[in-house]
């Protein structure tokens, strides 16, 4: 929808021949409209007040909810390789020069 790797490509090579240094969020919650189908199994549910499983939806971890977020299961292990695996991957296939850890 956003021009995929090729075009990230391009906005990170454009912004660095401007001397921006990029510096990418690396969100513990993913899309809970689209999430990728790699991350679907991992995917946190909760019961509601009728008992019905939901998606947990993210949060800042006090008092707001994120609809358009859910949260992942990272109580296992394959999760926080799946998140370490996507910052490798920013790093070492488009150069960024620095990474946000959200909820850090």
């Amino acid at each position: 929808m956003l021009g995929g790797a090729e075009g990230f490509r391009r906005l990170i090579n454009n912004a660095q021949s401007l001397n921006i240094k990029i510096v990418i969020d690396a969100l513990t919650r993913i899309s809970s409209v689209r999430p990728n189908k790699r991350y679907r199994k991992y995917l946190l549910s909760k019961l509601d007040d009728q008992g019905k499983l939901v998606p947990l939806f993210g949060s800042d971890g006090r008092a707001l909810e994120f609809e358009d977020t859910t949260v992942l299961n990272y109580r296992k292990k394959r999760v926080w390789e799946l998140f370490l695996e996507d910052i490798i991957d920013f790093r070492e296939n488009y150069g960024i020069n620095g990474i946000h850890l959200d909820n850090g």
